[in-house]
């Protein structure tokens, strides 16, 4: 008997032909009935489905030449047949991405704007062949990753069954190969969990497979299956203020999306065997929340951990509409429409990331510092950095991921060199090392991961936002004793004053140390004066800028690098496959420990820099700015 029968449930309505034909023993009946039911049958969720759009006929056409660019890479599969394991440069992440048939659904568009044939040719051949050259097994590196079978389940496949359904072109054996695999990849899922961000987009497929598919025997227990999954990684991803425990706000939008398409999905499903809870939905809108919080003054994210320089602003007022919570739209919307959120500078308690932001219109003044544990995964060595941004313009802040290839850059923009730290005798962070010693299957170190609401100190007036971290190691090379603490003022701007930042290193230890200061600008132009201790930004007329000025500057060496190749240095990259230069500036000072030092980061708009100066006090610091000063005590 064809498996594909003994996998469905005959006695469901519509399959009566179907059960007819298998009871007399006709298998070859039963299926041509099975395939003439699919193609007519009305769509459990037709809010899946590929739709007419004359749009993708570009992109089909060069699918069609078997052309196409992942992640800013562009590729052309060599040769007349189709190689689902070519990768055109060294990074695994282009065939993935070609094995997530993603590009399916624009075939299926196009076919439907134009009903060209060729289209849905091509889809026919590219089910066969894939199904047929590709059964589940773990070792198939390239097609069988957990990540790619759920992201394929669920979207691509249930979309292009609109084409599949309106064109003479799909073969009967395409169909068979078609659903013979939705089980498959149902099984091969439950089968082969992973965790983190995969295993939601892993589930997301599986229950797609058991709402698109219902005639399944067991398409009711993958639903109720997939919903006790969410169920249980709602709570343990996603802390209470929102935060995904990978931290990355790239990824925060990766499992926020899965989780609200699980809901969404269960929602437009006429009669699902399992619902979502309405704690679910609670943090749910708390990660929305986080996004709220989060958000940049221009709609977008800090690129924390392995993340792009994503707009997000949209999404974000779609959910305040779509959850009632006109906090969202007013984030949004930069103050124009909606009610102000309870905060404007904000601590995430479990996450520990801060905050500080002078309001929520477009040119707010907005900082945030890093106090975020390592996290779950797509970590970076990036403890206690900072980001700064002012006038619609960032200043100063994180440089992006690049690729997930294990090449020179890649480890540059993930290590401590790439972010805005401190570095102790050329020694960065090592919070990998905490987990040498483990197994590679075992569990995440305790320390990576937010176990309770921290108890660092948060303050926020009206006038001043101050945030704290500390780290204390590891470091790189088995650097030991010593621990670093960084506060994060802001003094906010009022009729009388600009608004500024001071920023407080305290290095505790002994002996005698080179401490290194890492500032790295986003891609503009800087002036150093090293007899004063001051950088300048140019982000260009009219821009916003920054002035840097370090207090007691006698002893402080500076040096900046633009786009250096080897090592890597001076680097910028908004998005996956992108490279640019930007500015990295390392301040050096050699110390005795305990050590505290001083730097005030003052903001400013256009091309004239206002005069900074920065002398210490007991407890704190003076900045002078064109003539006037303000204390700003810790």
């Amino acid at each position: 008997m064809h498996p594909l029968l003994l996998s469905l449930n005959l006695d469901y309505p519509g399959l009566e032909g179907v059960r007819a034909a298998y009871e007399d023993g006709d298998v070859s009946r039963a299926l041509d009935e099975l395939v003439t039911y699919f193609r007519g049958r009305p769509e459990p969720d037709p809010a899946l489905l590929a739709r007419p759009d004359p749009a993708a006929v570009g992109a089909a056409e060069e699918a069609m030449q078997h052309g196409f660019t992942f992640y800013n890479e562009p590729g052309k599969l060599p040769g007349p047949s189709f190689d689902w394991t070519y990768k055109p440069g060294i990074d695994w992440e282009w065939t993935w991405a070609l094995n997530r048939h993603q590009w399916w659904p624009q075939l299926a568009s196009a076919y439907l704007a134009t009903h060209d044939e060729r289209y849905t040719q091509e889809l026919d051949r590219l089910i066969r062949t894939w199904v047929g050259g590709h059964p589940p097994t773990v070792d198939d590196y390239s097609a069988w990753r957990t990540i790619e079978a759920g992201i394929r389940t669920y979207g691509a496949w249930p979309a292009i069954l609109s084409a599949l359904k309106a064109s003479p072109s799909i073969s009967r054996e395409a169909w068979l190969y078609y659903l013979r695999s939705i089980q498959d990849h149902a099984e091969f899922l439950l089968a082969h969990p992973k965790g983190g961000n995969w295993l939601l987009m892993e589930t997301n497929g599986v229950l797609t497979c058991g709402l698109v598919f219902p005639e399944f025997r067991r398409a009711a227990g993958w639903v109720q299956t997939a919903v006790e999954i969410f169920e249980r990684e709602m709570q343990g991803q996603v802390h209470p203020d929102g935060a995904q425990l990978e931290y990355s706000t790239g990824y925060h939008f990766v499992c926020l999306r899965n989780f609200e398409m699980a809901l969404d999905k269960l929602e437009r499903a006429a009669a699902p065997p399992a619902r979502l809870s309405a704690g679910y939905r609670q943090r749910l809108a708390a990660m929305w929340e986080y996004v709220q919080y989060m958000l940049r003054p221009d709609g977008r994210l800090p690129m924390l951990n392995d993340a792009d320089n994503r707009q997000v602003a949209s999404d974000l007022m779609v959910a305040g509409e779509k959850h009632h919570r006109p906090d969202f739209v007013f984030a949004a919307s930069s103050g124009q429409h909606g009610t102000p959120p309870a905060d404007t500078s904000h601590r995430f308690p479990w996450e520990r990331r801060a905050v500080l932001r002078s309001g929520w219109d477009s040119d707010a003044l907005y900082a945030l510092l890093e106090g975020a544990p390592f996290g779950y995964g797509h970590q970076h060595e990036d403890a206690l950095t900072v980001e700064l941004f002012a006038f619609g313009q960032p200043l100063l802040g994180a440089m992006g991921r690049y690729t997930y290839a294990n090449v020179p850059i890649r480890r540059y923009l993930i290590s401590s060199e790439g972010h805005n730290v401190l570095l102790v005798d050329g020694q960065g962070q090592s919070q990998r090392a905490l987990a040498a010693n483990l197994p590679q299957t075992a569990p995440r170190p305790l320390e990576w991961l937010a176990q309770a609401e921290t108890s660092d100190p948060w303050i926020s007036t009206p006038d001043m936002d101050v945030a704290y971290g500390r780290y204390s190691g590891p470091w790189t090379e088995g650097l030991t004793g010593i621990t670093w603490e960084r506060w994060l003022a802001f003094l906010k701007p009022n009729g009388e004053r600009p608004g500024l930042w001071v920023i407080r290193d305290q290095v505790s230890g002994a002996g005698r140390h080179d401490l290194t200061w890492l500032l790295h600008f986003f891609p503009g132009s800087i002036a150093i004066n090293d007899a004063t201790g001051r950088i300048t930004t140019d982000y260009g007329a009219g821009q916003g800028n920054l002035v840097v000025a370090y207090a007691q500057p006698e002893g402080l060496a500076f040096e900046a690098v633009h786009g250096q190749a080897d090592p890597p240095r001076g680097w910028y990259s908004d998005e996956y496959g992108k490279l640019e230069p930007a500015w990295e500036v390392r301040v050096k000072h050699q110390v005795s420990l305990p050590y505290a030092g001083y730097l005030a980061l003052v903001p400013f708009r256009g091309d004239t820099a206002p005069q900074v100066a920065v002398e210490t006090i007991p407890g704190g610091v003076l900045v002078t700015v064109n003539g006037t000063g303000w204390q700003v005590k810790f």
